[in-house]
């Protein structure tokens, strides 16, 4: 008996350590690097499931875009002896699909050579439907202003798409 008693007081005590410790985890949630490159510009977030910021930007005709900047980031090294880049990407859907036509894709194809920074991408889900979304590709550190930017031209970039294959302001 007292055995058992000095168990369920110690997984008691653990239980409440690991509470406290996930927290104070999702007080702090996603990259603090972005959160405070968002605060400094008085961008509004909120952070996702996956500890991804989603920013939600009021593009023309009074339409809104939610854009997503990863928290997880990637490091591109050419092995030239150059150093390192620590990237993320900053991304929103512009259409989600079953089926993409050959023409929707040479659309999308064509549209990437037009633009200065960011493309079109597809992801395939497990449900089999494809998610096009623009994605840029940024410095993991990149100042507020520059994220700020960054993440509005990826709503109205995905937005007028979105607009053109749905007529609906859903993302």
């Amino acid at each position: 008996m007292k055995l058992s008693v000095i168990i369920s007081v110690a997984l008691c005590s653990l239980g409440t350590i690991a509470f406290a410790e996930l927290k104070e985890i999702d007080s702090e949630r996603g990259d603090s690097r972005v959160r405070k490159a968002l605060e400094s510009c008085n961008v509004k977030y909120t952070v996702d499931s996956d500890n991804d910021f989603r920013v939600s930007w009021t593009v023309s005709g009074g339409r809104d875009h939610v854009v997503f900047v990863n928290s997880n980031t990637e490091t591109y090294s050419s092995g030239e002896g150059i150093g390192d880049i620590e990237l993320r990407e900053i991304w929103a859907v512009g259409f989600i699909s079953a089926n993409i036509s050959e023409g929707n894709l040479r659309s999308l194809l064509e549209r990437n050579a037009t633009y200065k920074v960011g493309a079109w991408a597809l992801s395939k889900q497990k449900d089999g439907r494809y998610i096009a979304k623009f994605v840029i590709q940024v410095p993991a550190d990149c100042r507020g202003s520059v994220l700020r930017q960054f993440t509005h031209l990826v709503a109205k970039t995905a937005d007028e798409i979105e607009k053109i294959a749905t007529d609906k302001d859903a993302y």
